[in-house]
């Protein structure tokens, strides 16, 4: 008798919580491949269809264009940090990634 009581309260809180849960959206994942070119339009929608946040962690950090979006991002008050490789990213051979970094720490997020 009483385990058909619990049993009957767990049913009965299940079919609650079925009918109160807001539905919950599902997240939506996108493909971009580098040679034939789709990530960087990818990355470049992402970053600019965001309006509270961004987060970029990158080992090699070389592309104007994710650069430039990432800086309009924050000038639309979007909060944007980025984390870089330091060995990768610096020193005489780097000089893309050194003007790519430049242009985001002109910008304040350095």
């Amino acid at each position: 008798m009483k385990s058909q009581l619990i049993t009957r309260r767990m049913l009965v809180g299940l079919i609650s919580l079925t009918l109160f849960t807001t539905q919950v959206l599902a997240a939506e994942t996108e493909i971009g491949f580098s040679p034939e070119g789709s990530a960087l339009q990818l990355v470049l929608n992402t970053i600019n269809s965001s309006t509270e946040s961004i987060r970029l962690m990158g080992y090699s950090f070389t592309s104007p264009e994710v650069a430039g979006a990432l800086v309009r991002a924050k000038q639309r008050d979007v909060d944007v940090k980025v984390v870089l490789d330091g060995k990768e990213n610096t020193g005489k051979q780097h000089q893309a990634s050194q003007a790519a970094m430049n242009l985001l720490a002109n910008a304040g997020m350095g």
